[in-house]
Order: C-alpha cells, then structure tokens, then sequence
C-alpha cells in the first residue's frame, strides 16, 4: 500500500515523502476505538487494540486539520505480554499544532498498527480518516520544545552516550 506526505516546513520549503507499507496479519488488531485529551500541552490520541499474540507492536499515524492539511506524525512501539484489549498512545507535540496555525478538530489519517517483533515486520491495514478530535484552540498546544523521553534515549544511545 502507498502512502503519500506533503509538507510545509517554517522556512517555506516543501517536502514530499511517498513511502510503502507491507501489509499482513498482525497478532493484534486496531479496535477503531480511539480517545483524545491533552497532557502538559500536547495531543494524546489513545487507540484500543484487541491483542491475540503476545509481541512488540509499533503503531504510527498521521493528523491533518478538516480541509486535508498535514499537521503531525506520532509513533510508539511497546512490548504487550498478555492477551485482550490493551491501549497504545500516540503524542503529538503540542509546538506542531502552533506552527501549523491551525486550530482542531482534526483527523486521524494513516494509522497503522505492525508487530515488530518477527522478520518481515508484519505490517497490519492502514485506515484512513480513521478518527476525528474534539476541538482545541491553539492556546491550548505546547510553545515549548518537549522531546520525547524514548526518542531522546534513542539518539543518546546511537552516540554511545548511554548503554543499550
């Protein structure tokens, strides 16, 4: 399956992102029940997964404001050891929705959940325009820079700053 970016930068310039994804059948499915609140400024979307196989799930999606425009991307993986409903957030950074200048509703585009804990990846459905938030004004978002704690150590990790 195919999906296509285009976005915006601050300085003006463009970026255009086509990237493929490899579908099959995941030991967990997306329940396409999904909620949403802020933390600390920043856009929570919290999306409920019906778990048959214990594994390592990654779970990526995208926001675009109600006239199409790309606002966010947001990605997690976690480990899920048991069976059942379980729920994965997303955090979308609250400074993305000021830069953006546009304020919500806004939908959520190209979720997808894969296990990732087997090779070749398994790659489940991508929906489409799976979910819409309740409002927000744009002084209800972040000004601050705020890295993601996971990503930070991530990075730390690849210049060896930190043990693996």
């Amino acid at each position: 399956m195919k999906a296509e970016v285009q976005a915006t930068l601050v300085d003006g310039r463009q970026r255009f992102v086509v990237t493929w994804f490899r579908r099959s059948s995941p030991g967990a499915k997306l329940a396409l029940a999904f909620d949403d609140y802020l933390e600390n400024g920043h856009l929570i979307i919290e999306a409920k997964l019906t778990v048959a196989k214990p594994a390592r799930y990654h779970l990526q999606g995208g926001l675009v404001s109600t006239n199409g425009t790309f606002i966010s991307w947001a990605q997690r993986a976690k480990v899920i050891s048991t069976p059942g409903t379980h729920v994965m957030k997303l955090r979308f950074f609250g400074l993305t929705f000021r830069d953006a200048g546009i304020p919500g509703l806004y939908i959520l585009k190209y979720i997808t959940l894969a296990e990732t804990g087997v090779r070749p990846v398994k790659q489940g459905n991508v929906y489409f325009d799976a979910y819409k938030t309740k409002a927000y004004t744009l002084d209800q978002f972040s000004t601050q820079l705020d890295p993601d704690p996971a990503l930070d150590r991530t990075i730390r990790q690849a210049k060896g700053l930190v043990p693996n």
